[in-house]
């Protein structure tokens, strides 16, 4: 009788398959840290969107007097925690040494109109002794709401990113 060739096995094929596997793992890892490197700003925009909605809720379970004055006043931290990553990453950066309204001056006036209102209820709940009053944490509430339905009136055509990344419609 003739002799057969072995027939082939799995294990032969599977230092090819590693090899394979392992260049798709790195070829989606490279185009992930492109994506991330040209679209760091929309995507750190759209974090903080995300993270200042559900944010939203817990602000407004502690207008209704679910949560404690400290949990209030915790809660008005990260919330303008969130708006401001949310404007450094449309418009510019905050720098370390600066203020409030030093950072206000770089903004857009319709954006000035927000930004200082929820600064000042940022530094009431955040520096003051008094007590956060419903009418701080309305008045954040009413600046969120403001945000999110900015729209944008520039013709250019990083408006119509600003107006996406800020929640508004192209």
């Amino acid at each position: 009788l003739p002799q057969l060739p072995p027939a082939p096995s799995l294990l032969g094929s599977l230092p090819g398959l590693a090899g394979l596997s392992f260049l798709a793992a790195s070829l989606l890892l490279a185009g992930l840290a492109l994506l991330a490197a040209t679209r760091y700003r929309e995507i750190t925009a759209l974090v903080a969107r995300v993270r200042l909605a559900r944010l939203e809720r817990r602000l407004a379970s502690s207008v209704a007097g679910d949560a404690r004055p400290r949990e209030a006043r915790r809660v008005i931290v990260e919330v303008f925690g969130q708006i401001l990553r949310l404007y450094e990453a449309v418009y510019a950066p905050r720098a370390v040494s600066e203020t409030h309204r030093e950072y206000a001056g770089k903004l857009p006036v319709e954006e000035k109109t927000r930004y200082i209102p929820a600064a000042m209820v940022y530094e009431k709940a955040k520096f003051s002794n008094e007590p956060v009053s419903g009418r701080d944490v309305e008045t954040l509430q009413r600046i969120l709401s403001e945000i999110r339905r900015v729209r944008g009136v520039l013709g250019n055509a990083k408006s119509g990113m600003k107006r996406k990344l800020l929640g508004g419609r192209k």
